[in-house]
């Protein structure tokens, strides 16, 4: 009979702790936020006073005035901008629900909202995707484009069902439009999977995209 080691019950602890989390957080989304929940996402190094950050506060803004919830990442830059704009529209309205990771950005709290930390990043993914009606995607690094990327993979694997995915700032997507529009044309994505994402610059059309979701 095999014996277990300590590095297996760490382990094994690890996956017990990450579980737990995603269960407590999963109560919180069900139970104090509204049906309807828009997920933000993007860099943490932005400033609050700078162009990108300033649109996610007022489209936080806009989206819980009309009833939505809004889930960020837990972080500064855009994701604290849109915890903010969303508590900002007052206290009637769904709250709002920054799900950090433990290890990134530690000591940070952004002040408004709800905030939880979750030990692994695939917690946090599976809570994002199994609860979300909308992603809005601004400018960001490596964090942001793995969110974006493990969205798109398990929409095409019909892993979550298809939901709006919108990309704030033309000009800073346009490698990524580019390089998609390349491997279609090349059938290394087949064209069934031409329009999962949305690119826009306009707020009015990021409203109307998230109430398809």
């Amino acid at each position: 009979m095999k014996t277990w080691s300590k590095s297996d019950l760490v382990l094994f602890w690890q996956y017990i702790k990450a579980g737990w989390q995603v269960m407590r957080t999963a109560y919180v989304i069900r139970t104090q936020l509204s049906k309807s929940v828009v997920t933000i996402l993007g860099s943490s190094q932005l400033p609050q006073d700078s162009v990108y950050a300033d649109q996610a506060y007022a489209l936080a803004q806009k989206l819980t005035s009309r009833g939505y919830s809004i889930v960020t990442g837990g972080g500064p830059g855009i994701m604290k901008a849109a915890n903010c704009g969303a508590q900002s529209a007052g206290n009637k309205t769904p709250k709002t629900l920054g799900i950090g990771v433990d290890g990134i950005d530690e000591g940070f709290t952004s002040g408004c909202g709800l905030s939880i930390r979750v030990s692994q990043f695939f917690g946090r993914q599976w809570l994002l995707m199994r609860y979300s009606c909308a992603f809005v995607f601004f400018p960001g690094g490596i964090g942001t484009m793995d969110e974006f990327f493990e969205l798109l993979t398990a929409c095409k694997h019909g892993y979550v069902k298809r939901v709006p995915i919108i990309l704030v700032g033309t000009h800073f997507w346009q490698p990524i439009v580019d390089w998609y529009a390349q491997a279609l044309a090349n059938n290394y994505i087949v064209k069934d999977h031409d329009e999962l994402f949305y690119v826009t610059d306009d707020p009015d059309h990021i409203l109307i995209h998230c109430k398809k979701g």
